[in-house]
């Protein structure tokens, strides 16, 4: 009987909703073979798009059989190094500093500052084993993302333990963690991704940034007389893993890498957590062939990968990368060079694989120890920080990575303005090809193919729902409202708070008043299809999926790129209702700028445009580091390289007779 009510409860609902004078918003909710997917398609598309890339890359390698072959994949990888990162800055004094010393059992302590560029200060820790013969094999320890850095009990025991064993070792502070936090924001990954939607936008990643202190690091390692340059590795876990596999690829002094719970493959990453925070992306990597793999096989030098089997990090991701290795450094003549040790665990350092480690250093840096991981006692971690205040930022007066940020955005912007400056006119009329080449939008057939869903009454209209195909396998769900009076007109509107609150918009009312028919769309990561990304992802950064957004660089399909594909098929869709009635636009709030990058790439046939509140440039997306974060997800990477929002709406002037802000 309860079961029996419920049922009639739901059903007057529905009736209900779709008799009530403002009809209900949804479209999804009648498709049952939909189900769960709207909130996911614009992540499962771009994840497809990434997934046939990479196999495409898979197939090239398969056939690979000689170390030419391995060879020149990995030359072909270091020469497109600039465009994966971005030019390193250029080698200047490091004026290193020794703040302190702490002694431990059989060991002692040093607390340091350097530059890594000039007034950006990097602190670091170096270990020391008190008894030594002759100059010492050194390990640079890569941090993992935690506030404490290298204080973090853990990391502690690790280094600990390598001192113990002979080895010097330096950890030196990432950038938003320990004393080189730049801001509240928590945990510290979001931090990272906020700077990197800076660097991405100007055609650099913020790996670069990071890659450049563990290269200063190093130097400031061979500068030390107890240490010795033709003995160096690295090692690191989580993001320290990233770091180390990073600047194991690239600086040709490391001579031995252990990355510890980061090694997978790009796909297996995607299906599973989905894309990192900012500093483990690369501008267009996916795109440009590259995966996690290809660190490795860069300079294919001794190398152990730890992993554990409930990693964040898809383990099968890591066994398919290991696999590809291993024909790697077969072919490569090099088979010994590559070690893989796995444990039971979480996303954590275990015993199992810390002695691996211990054992892997003590044969490639050539230092004969005890591989036992040992007890060790941590110092309490403010006994560790560099400086009393414990900000480099505060005491020493520093550039934080924000200040290199603006000025490098600055730059960009000045050049900008310089090409601009020497013919607008023929910079407005290659716009169009520029645009569709940096969003990576892509031409397709004329015509799209609507499913019809449901039609209901309503007061003066009657409201029609539609699903209208979108870039790939999936959807956007659009509703139309036909006035009762006879409509000579279409428009086009598109709302940041998605159809529902442009139904209830006054504005509607107007419009369908003076005989429009309105057709009112949520196009990806709005409406019904927000958010796009899977839940939980480490750079949500005020609420906006950074990491989905992320994707969209490594892959180069930009979800501006995705959402003006979508509004030109919308378009289309209504050309083959209205036939020969003029179109017109709205659009409100951020979606604007995604309606003006469709209106230009798509050249689309509006006879009028009409912004509501719409950003202005993104020029404060470079310029301040409490940017708003909404801004972004309408920001195609390496976009201010080349244009800005005003040059979009400039653009448009000259072809759609009536563009009203």
């Amino acid at each position: 009987m309860k079961t029996k009510l419920i049922l009639l409860l739901c059903a007057l609902a529905t009736f209900a909703a779709l008799n009530a004078d403002t009809p209900r918003s949804d479209v999804f909710y009648y498709w049952h073979y939909y189900d769960g997917i709207p909130a996911l398609s614009l992540y499962r598309h771009l994840t497809d798009e990434a997934a046939d890339m990479l196999h495409r890359r898979s197939e090239r390698l398969a056939s690979f059989t000689t170390a030419e072959q391995w060879q020149q994949h990995a030359a072909t990888h270091k020469a497109n190094l600039a465009k994966l990162v971005g030019e390193f800055p250029e080698r200047t004094p490091l004026n290193p500093v020794i703040t302190g010393k702490l002694k431990g059992d059989g060991f002692t302590v040093e607390k340091l500052y350097f530059e890594s560029m000039p007034g950006y200060y990097v602190n670091a820790t170096m270990f020391l084993p008190i008894k030594r013969k002759g100059k010492l094999p050194a390990i640079l320890y890569c941090c993992g993302h935690d506030l404490e850095s290298y204080r973090n009990v853990m990391y502690q025991g690790v280094i600990i333990n390598l001192v113990q064993k002979g080895f010097a070792v330096l950890a030196f502070e990432p950038i938003g963690q320990g004393e080189r936090r730049q801001t509240d924001i928590n945990p510290c990954t979001r931090e990272h991704s906020r700077v990197a939607a800076q660097t991405f936008l100007m055609g650099e990643a913020l790996a670069k940034y990071i890659i450049w202190d563990g290269i200063r690091a190093i130097d400031y390692l061979c500068s030390r007389k107890e240490i010795d340059p033709k003995r160096i590795g690295v090692h690191g876990r989580s993001g320290g893993g990233t770091q180390s596999a990073f600047l194991a690829a690239i600086d040709d002094r490391v001579v031995a890498a252990a990355p510890d719970n980061y090694i997978t493959n790009f796909e297996m990453l995607l299906k599973s957590a989905g894309a990192q925070d900012g500093e483990q992306n690369f501008v267009h990597g996916i795109e440009l062939g590259f995966d996690q793999a290809d660190l490795i096989t860069m300079r294919a030098i001794p190398t152990l990968i730890t992993a554990t089997y409930h990693d964040i990090f898809s383990p099968e991701g890591t066994f398919c990368a290991i696999d590809e290795l291993k024909r790697a450094y077969a072919a490569l003549g090099k088979a010994d060079y590559l070690h893989f040790n796995i444990d039971y665990g979480f996303h954590h350092t275990t015993k199992h694989n810390r002695e691996a480690c211990y054992a892997f250093f003590s044969k490639y840096l050539k230092n004969p120890c005890d591989t036992t991981d040992l007890t060790v006692t941590p110092f309490p971690k403010e006994q560790l920080n560099v400086l009393p205040s414990g900000t480099v930022f505060s005491q020493l007066g520093g550039k934080k990575l924000f200040d290199i940020t603006a000025e490098q955005g600055a730059k960009v912007i000045a050049e900008q303005q310089t090409r601009k400056n020497a013919d607008y006119s023929a910079f407005l009329a290659s716009l169009p090809a520029t645009v569709r080449d940096i969003i990576g939008y892509k031409s397709h057939a004329e015509g799209v193919k609507p499913i019809f869903t449901t039609a209901s009454p309503a007061d003066g209209y009657v409201a029609e729902r539609y699903l209208v195909p979108g870039c790939g396998n999936y959807f956007v769900p659009v509703i139309r409202l036909h006035p009762d009076c006879s409509a000579d007109k279409a428009v086009l509107y598109l709302c940041d708070g998605g159809k529902a609150e442009a139904i209830a918009d006054s504005l509607t009312a107007s419009l369908l008043a003076e005989g429009n028919d309105v057709f009112i769309v949520d196009i990806s990561g709005m409406g019904e299809l927000a958010p796009g990304n899977i839940p939980g992802g480490d750079s949500v950064v005020d609420g906006n999926e950074f990491n989905l957004w992320f994707l969209g660089v490594l892959t180069n399909h930009s979800l501006t790129g995705i959402r003006a594909k979508e509004i030109d098929n919308t378009v289309r869709f209504i050309r083959s209702i209205s036939k020969n009635s003029p179109i017109s636009a709205v659009a409100r709030g951020y979606v604007s700028v995604d309606m003006l990058h469709a209106t230009v790439a798509g050249h689309l046939p509006l006879s009028s445009l009409r912004l509501i509140d719409a950003p202005q440039s993104w020029q404060t997306i470079l310029l301040n580091s409490n940017y708003d974060a909404r801004l972004v997800m309408s920001a195609p990477a390496c976009a201010m390289r080349h244009y800005d929002i005003p040059d979009l709406v400039n653009c448009v002037a000259t072809t759609v007779p009536t563009l009203t802000q």
